[in-house]
């Protein structure tokens, strides 16, 4: 039988997901649904959906 579905997996700091799952919790997702939304809007807008830049705040808390 063939699927339209594809599993992908992803290596993700145990923190950051954690804290992800909370944020999806709090707005009624599933870990796929977000995930699901997110590529969908990559497609729509033909790119990344957000900056890829440091804000001045995040730049002054990284450590290069």
């Amino acid at each position: 039988m063939c699927s339209d579905k594809k599993l992908i997996q992803v290596d993700l700091d145990k923190a950051l997901v954690n804290q992800a799952m909370a944020v999806f919790s709090e707005l009624g997702l599933t870990q796929t649904t977000a995930v699901t939304a997110f590529f969908e809007k990559v497609v729509a807008e033909g790119g990344m959906p957000f900056d890829r830049e440091l804000s001045p705040a995040q730049r002054a808390t990284q450590s290069f």
